[in-house]
């Protein structure tokens, strides 16, 4: 069986594992965002990484943005 990944597919796989290792994070980012004062713009930030709802969202448009920027948008379009 000769299995040679595409340059895209090495991407999408990266980008899958770190939304898993991000899943698996939550809870820290959670700890971390109450070492910052209430309403700070750090709190705010490391809520939303501690928002299991949309962490597969935040990897998805990283994905699509490198995504177009390395196959372009027809590409990414067609992909989509």
């Amino acid at each position: 069986m000769n299995f040679n990944p595409t340059q895209i597919e090495i991407i999408a796989t990266v980008a899958f594992a770190l939304a898993i290792i991000h899943i698996f994070s939550v809870k820290q980012f959670e700890k971390l965002s109450h070492r910052f004062p209430d309403g700070s713009p750090m709190n705010y930030f490391l809520h939303l990484l501690a928002e299991l709802e949309i962490v597969f969202g935040i990897w998805a448009i990283i994905f699509s943005v490198v995504f177009y920027f390395t196959e372009g948008f027809d590409a990414m379009y067609a992909y989509l």
